[in-house]
């Protein structure tokens, strides 16, 4: 007959679990505080914010640099992206257009960039 070795359980094992599960909940329930606080507008809504609140058309570089600005963590190429994405179609009404319904006003600069105007 085989004897089986039993691996005692000791207290000190389901502490160290309490502990672990405990200190996942403080993490979660601090960053979601934290989250809540420094809510900011989305790289979306800075770009709208920025055409919406200029005096005179602004272009895609200048909407960028107010990006780099906001965002100095993010990747330039991904904002490149989404400014692209949200106002870069040749056609109306551009992708902000649609979802926002809105119109621009899509002229160019002097130096044959493309400038929007909230109409």
């Amino acid at each position: 007959m085989k004897t089986k070795e039993v691996k005692e359980k000791s207290v000190w094992d389901d502490d160290v679990e309490i502990r672990e599960e405990i200190k996942e909940a403080v993490a979660k329930e601090i960053k979601a505080k934290t989250k809540a606080k420094t809510k900011k507008p989305g790289v979306i809504q800075t770009i709208f914010n920025t055409i919406e609140k200029a005096d005179k058309p602004v272009s895609e570089a200048q909407i960028l640099a107010v990006l780099r600005k906001a965002f100095p963590e993010r990747e330039v190429t991904a904002m490149t992206r989404t400014i692209k994405c949200q106002i870069g179609a040749k056609k109306q009404p551009t992708r902000m257009e649609r979802e926002r319904k809105v119109k621009f006003i899509i002229g160019e600069n002097t130096k044959g960039a493309r400038t929007f105007k909230l109409a």
